[in-house]
Order: structure tokens, then C-alpha cells, then sequence
């Protein structure tokens, strides 16, 4: 099906941006045309990422926050917060990540959303908003844990991010079977000067089928 889709697609596929093959996941990382990225597992699932840049002058929403005493909305403490001195900041950022199973069908979409502000000293991360959408009809996947927010890596670095479990399975009278597990992170990341990133991580917590305590009665 992966073949199909680069067949079908060809248009939109351009040379390997990145070669993440390894012995742990042999992946492949190709640039689509739009300036998204295709990365195909050996898990049986594909994924694509994109980046939207929306030029908004942040330096002026910020000047009026401070003179309205807004308050952005985002998870952030005394301890993730720093004094920037004149500082710059970066246009809002719009990351997206979707998960294809080997038919091609898109099962969800993580999204986070932020900016940052830089004095080339230290960095400040600004969470907007973050969320998953469900791709399918009669979708089985279902989340939990999930969390969003902003926090300071260093003094140099800081990320806005959403993360959560994603798994699905089934259960009747008591016995459950989990499928498919994953834990999803979306992130930006950011630095002192203003070079922003963007990344994801999933990780399998569910290597094998995991069946659970079975309740028999005869």
C-alpha cells in the first residue's frame, strides 16, 4: 500500500530530505512539494508532519498584553518563565502530525501551537493552544494522559508542546486486549537567538499484543 501511495503521489514526492534509517525502525524521511515530510516505517504506518508559519507581529500582541495585563493561555510557572530584555519573537508556529495505517487511511492528527520570544541571552515559550482530531468514522482509537504546555529545556532552549497516550483495543465482560499503544509527543522548540524547530516522537508501549486478566466463567 506504501508503494501505491508513492505511486499515486509521485507528483508530491521529491528526493529523501532525510535518511532516518537504522537497525531499530529502518525509517525513511522524504520532503513532499508542499514542504511536508513523509516518513514510512517499518511498523506498518506512515506518517506526515507540516509546519505553518503565520506571519503575526507577536512583538505587538505582547506589547499589548503587557499594557492589558493578558494573560496568555498556558500552562507555565514561576519556574518556566525568564525576564527578556528587549526582546524579539518569532511568528506563530502551527505543527501537525498525522498517523496513516498501512491502507493509506488517516487515523488522527496531533497539532500544537505557539511562538517564542529571544533576547539572544535566554528564550521564552508562549503555548496558544494544542488537540488531536480523529480522522476516522467509528475511529477505535482512544486517548488518555494527555497534556499540553510550554517549559524551559535550559536557559538557552525551551519547547511548546501536546503529548498523550494513543491506543486502542477491545474489552468484553472484564477481558481486554490492547492492540496498538503509542505515546505521541508534538513539539516546537526554539533557542536564545530565534532559530525554531519543529519535532515528534513516538514510541511503542505496546511491543507485543498485551492481552489482560482474563475472567472465564463456565
Amino acid at each position: 500500500m506504501i508503494a501505491d501511495y508513492c505511486k499515486a503521489n509521485r507528483h508530491k514526492v521529491s528526493m529523501p530530505k532525510l535518511d532516518t534509517a537504522s537497525d531499530e525502525n529502518n525509517s525513511r524521511t522524504y520532503q513532499l512539494k508542499d514542504g511536508s515530510n513523509i516518513t514510512f516505517t517499518n511498523q506498518g504506518y506512515f506518517v506526515i508532519d507540516n509546519l505553518i508559519v503565520e506571519e503575526t507581529n507577536n512583538n505587538t500582541v505582547q506589547l499589548n498584553n503587557q499594557k492589558n495585563t493578558i494573560q496568555l493561555n498556558s500552562k507555565k510557572s514561576e519556574m518556566d518563565s525568564q525576564s527578556l530584555v528587549n526582546p524579539d519573537y518569532t511568528s506563530t508556529l502551527t505543527h501537525s502530525v498525522s498517523e496513516y495505517n498501512f491502507l493509506g487511511w488517516k487515523l488522527f492528527t496531533v497539532t500544537t501551537e505557539g511562538y517564542f520570544g529571544y533576547d539572544h541571552q535566554s528564550v521564552q515559550p508562549y503555548h496558544l493552544d494544542s488537540w488531536y482530531v480523529h480522522n476516522m468514522p467509528l475511529n477505535l482509537w482512544q486517548i488518555s494522559n494527555w497534556e499540553d504546555g510550554e517549559y524551559l529545556t535550559s536557559n538557552n532552549t525551551a519547547e511548546v508542546y501536546g503529548q498523550g497516550n494513543f491506543h486502542y483495543g477491545f474489552e468484553y465482560r472484564g477481558n481486554s486486549i490492547t492492540v496498538q499503544n503509542y505515546y505521541i509527543k508534538v513539539y516546537l522548540s526554539c533557542d536564545r537567538n530565534g532559530n525554531y524547530g519543529t519535532h515528534y516522537s513516538i514510541t511503542d508501549l505496546n511491543q507485543k499484543l498485551k492481552i489482560g486478566p482474563l475472567n472465564l466463567e463456565f
